[in-house]
C-alpha cells in the first residue's frame, strides 16, 4: 500500500517594502505492507490479512525574520507538523462456507487504536528566553477493539443475487472524563445489496454485473460525565446518530 508525505523548510524576511520568501518542499513515497495467507478447501475458504498502519505526516519548519522600527531584527524560527491522516495496523481473519446455493461468511478484525495519532497541528518556537514551547495536546489514550462480522449471498435466480451483512465496531475511546475527548460510540452496522447479471451482447463485450447496495450504521447513545466542567461551563452531556449509505456498483469482465 503506498500512501505520501510532505516535508519542508521555509524562509520569509519582512523588512522594508519588499518583503520576500523562499520555500522548499519534499514528496516523499512511504509504503504500508499488506501480507496474506488463503486456504480452499471444498466449499468453504479461510483467509488471514495483516495490513500495516498507514501514517502520512506533515512537516514544515518556517524561518522568519521581521524588521522592527527600520533596524531591529526579530528572528523567530516556527516548526509545524501534524498526521495528515491514519489508519491503525490490522488483523483480519474471515471465513466462508458454502450451504447449498448460500455463501455464509464469518470474520473478526483486530485493530491497533493504541497507536493513534490524531490529525492536530502541533506547533514549536522559542520564546524570548530560548525555551521551546510546544502545542500542549491533551492525552487521549485509544483501546485496540475486536470487531465482529457476518454475512450471507444467495442467488435467487439464475441472474439475481441478494447479499446482506451486519457488522460491530466497538469504540476505542473509553475514558470520556478527560478535558477533550473524541466523539464516538460503539457502531451497529447493517447491509443489503441486489446484484443482477447481465448476459454477453453487442453492447457489452463480457458479462456484466449490475448492483445496488446500502448500509446503515447506528451510534449507540453514550453519556460524557467530565471530571471538571469544560470552557463553556458544561459537565454532563450526550451524543448519538445514524447514517446511510446508498450505492450503485458496475462491474465487467473485458
Amino acid at each position: 500500500s503506498l500512501y505520501l508525505s510532505t516535508a519542508g523548510a521555509a524562509e520569509e524576511t519582512l523588512v522594508g517594502n519588499n518583503p520576500t520568501g523562499r520555500m522548499a518542499l519534499d514528496v516523499g513515497l512511504n509504503t504500508a505492507a499488506v501480507v496474506g495467507l488463503y486456504l480452499k478447501q471444498e466449499n468453504t475458504q479461510t483467509a488471514f490479512t495483516f495490513h500495516q498502519a498507514l501514517d502520512p505526516s506533515f512537516i514544515q519548519s518556517i524561518d522568519g525574520k521581521v524588521s522592527i522600527a527600520g533596524s531591529e531584527i526579530l528572528h523567530q524560527p516556527l516548526l509545524a507538523r501534524s498526521t495528515l491522516y491514519y489508519e491503525p495496523q490490522t488483523l483480519q481473519l474471515e471465513a466462508q462456507h458454502q450451504i447449498g446455493r448460500t455463501k455464509a461468511s464469518v470474520g473478526i478484525g483486530y485493530e491497533f487504536w493504541s497507536q493513534y495519532k490524531a490529525p492536530i497541528l502541533i506547533t514549536e518556537a522559542k520564546d524570548n528566553l530560548g525555551a521551546v514551547r510546544t502545542t500542549q495536546v491533551a492525552n487521549m489514550a485509544l483501546n485496540n477493539t475486536w470487531n465482529p462480522r457476518v454475512s450471507f449471498e444467495s442467488p435467487l435466480s439464475s441472474t439475481l443475487t441478494l447479499s446482506s451483512g451486519y457488522q460491530y465496531r466497538p469504540t476505542p475511546v473509553a475514558d470520556l472524563s478527560g478535558a477533550a475527548n473524541y466523539l464516538d460510540s460503539n457502531t451497529h452496522i447493517v447491509g443489503l445489496s441486489l446484484s443482477h447479471l447481465i448476459s454477453e451482447s453487442s453492447f457489452l463485450p463480457g458479462p456484466t454485473k449490475l448492483g445496488v447496495y446500502g448500509q446503515y450504521h447506528w451510534l449507540n447513545h453514550r453519556q460524557v460525565t467530565k471530571t471538571q466542567p469544560t470552557e463553556s461551563g458544561l459537565k454532563e452531556y450526550s451524543f448519538q446518530g445514524n447514517a446511510a449509505i446508498y450505492g450503485l456498483c458496475l462491474q465487467s469482465a473485458l
